[in-house]
């Protein structure tokens, strides 16, 4: 009878205690965790903006960013490819790129990119040039890069405890609109086109209540979140105009 290998087997158990030690992903070359780039706190004191993919985002001037600290989230650093950070969680996302799935020259764009371009390690992944930053839970907000982030289910939610992690205080919400709108006869849950399907209302309202289980963590830790997105269904961080924000001396 053949032998079953368990995760009790010695080799194993090796393998395994070398892929969840940071040290040794870099050492091996397994991973590039994204606190070996780029320090916690990094940008203290400083404001940032997160860019989502909401339909509010329509028309909207990415110009107007530049020179600002930005997290991309998505697809979204096609219109700021002047971001610091592209930040994406599903691994479909990277096949999409590579398979034009997200429209043609979308692929040279990521391949332009000069921000940092970080994953969410929720699987064992390695994309070439892709920094990763280890999963903790589905909610909670970690201060630490070294430690990891909570996800959210949502590239959203993960990117803004990066920010939390790289100290950005005030912390600026863009695209967050967490519902549906009707553009031309037609439902966009996105501002961009590419993706195959739209968000269900469902998953949006798990968004809503994930993102609602961590503003008080955060407004507990004085660190101030802003939704510029009036329309959002997201009611848990206070509202504010782009215009006024932007036109702030910063």
């Amino acid at each position: 009878m053949s032998k079953v290998i368990t995760t009790r087997d010695p080799v194993v158990s090796r393998i395994l205690a070398n892929y969840h030690d940071p040290q040794r992903q870099i050492s091996m070359g397994l991973k590039r965790p994204f606190f070996s780039i780029i320090k916690d706190n990094a940008w203290r004191g400083q404001r940032c903006f997160i860019l989502g993919g909401g339909p509010s985002l329509r028309g909207f001037d990415f110009e107007r960013l530049r020179g600002e600290r930005v997290i991309a989230v998505n697809r979204a650093f096609v219109n700021a490819d002047f971001a610091d950070i592209l930040f994406f969680m599903d691994s479909s996302f990277y096949k999409w790129i590579h398979n034009d799935g997200l429209g043609k020259g979308i692929k040279k764009k990521y391949y332009e990119f000069k921000g940092y371009k970080v994953h969410l390690d929720i699987m064992i992944r390695n994309y070439p040039g892709v920094y990763t930053i280890a999963k903790i839970d589905e909610t909670g907000v970690s201060m630490s890069l070294r430690k990891g982030i909570f996800h959210g289910n949502n590239s959203g939610f993960g990117a803004l405890n990066v920010a939390v992690c790289l100290g950005a205080n005030p912390i600026y919400l863009l695209g967050f609109d967490m519902r549906h709108v009707k553009d031309n006869g037609r439902m966009r849950s996105h501002y961009h086109d590419g993706y195959p399907s739209r968000q269900p209302a469902g998953v949006l309202l798990n968004f809503i209540n994930n993102f609602a289980k961590i503003a008080p963590l955060l407004r507990a830790k004085k660190i101030r979140v802003v939704n510029l997105c009036p329309s959002s269904a997201m009611r848990c961080f206070p509202k504010q105009n782009i215009n006024e924000v932007l036109n702030e001396t910063r």
